[in-house]
């Protein structure tokens, strides 16, 4: 049985799943992917259908979204703003700002943070190295380490065998 079509079609999106729902945030559409999406779309599993959950709190493609916590939350842009989205209460908090600026970067939620990798800098007009954790209990971003080379339009997966 194929899967319900998107509200939106979008390319360079990023997406992540929370419970037994994919939420897909931002990208881009239309003539030659000329306009950012500014929505977080939401495909509920155990019914098979796509809607709109929410407003994105700034309209890009590249951006990261991850969950963690019962959360979801939205990292990467051309500024360096980051929000934490809570589905029960349908509200955007802002969280601390990121280090950097960027954009197609690569998102994970591992061992209770968020980690930003990579991705490209409008300001700097550069390709990023660095990696960034979020920890949610000191609401603070870190520059934790250097990726082996630059890296932009990459994903980020997270594996781990603990108890």
């Amino acid at each position: 049985m194929a899967a319900a079509d998107m509200v939106q079609v979008v390319g360079n999106a990023s997406a992540t799943v929370l419970g037994n729902t994919i939420y897909v945030a931002g990208g881009n559409y239309g003539i030659k992917s000329s306009c950012s999406y500014n929505k977080i779309q939401s495909y509920k599993v155990d019914i098979g259908q796509w809607s709109i959950l929410t407003t994105c709190p700034h309209a890009e493609y590249g951006m990261g979204l991850v969950s963690l916590n019962s959360s979801l939350y939205l990292v990467g842009s051309q500024t360096t703003l980051a929000e934490r989205f809570d589905p029960d209460t349908e509200e955007w908090i802002p969280i601390a700002r990121t280090k950097e600026r960027r954009i197609e970067c690569g998102a994970v939620a591992t061992l209770g943070c968020v980690y930003v990798t990579g991705g490209y800098s409008c300001s700097k007009g550069t390709y990023l190295h660095s990696m960034e954790k979020y920890d949610p209990h000191t609401d603070a971003w870190d520059i934790v380490r250097d990726l082996p080379e630059a890296a932009r339009l990459h994903g980020c997966i997270c594996v781990y065998h603990g108890t």
